[in-house]
């Protein structure tokens, strides 16, 4: 029986991603991440992404931007937990930001492959709802987790 490949919910200020991926937990960690891994899908499709800046460790933080539509975008995450290859969680801007959020990242090996569960809170649904008029933040998230399926699915099986 074919695992389903993604769910989607969105429950107040809480949206939560999962995927199947058909790669090793190991793999998908690495992608998770390396820099020279996430410069290859991290970001809704029409993006790239310059890492300056990776501190994997709790209290570092990743700092990049991304590139898409002739515009730049800084973007600064501070690791505030990492048990490696299962759980990595982030604040996705600055603290005082209004539009900043919390992320888990929980990863879980299965027969076949591995099971991604991304858990963003943001301050309120009022949040979302205008991220996503403005930037078309659901679809953006949901083309980002697409990106790396395909990236560690396409590594692992080495096409």
């Amino acid at each position: 029986m074919e695992k389903r490949n993604d769910s989607f919910r969105w429950e107040d200020k809480v949206i939560e991603h999962k995927r199947f991926i058909k790669a090793p937990l190991s793999l998908v960690w690495e992608v998770w991440t390396k820099p020279e891994h996430l410069a290859k899908w991290y970001g809704p499709e029409g993006y790239t992404l310059t890492t300056a800046q990776l501190q994997l460790q709790t209290g570092g933080s990743w700092n990049f931007v991304m590139h898409g539509f002739g515009k730049d975008y800084q973007n600064d995450i501070r690791y505030t937990r990492i048990e490696p290859e299962h759980t990595l969680c982030f604040r996705n801007g600055a603290i005082d930001n209004p539009y900043g959020f919390d992320v888990q990242v929980t990863l879980e090996e299965q027969e076949g492959g591995t099971w991604l569960t991304m858990r963003s809170e943001f301050s309120s649904k009022a949040v979302i709802e205008e991220l996503n008029q403005k930037v078309n933040a659901i679809e953006g998230g949901k083309q980002t987790l697409n990106k790396l399926v395909a990236y560690a699915e396409k590594l692992f099986s080495g096409s």
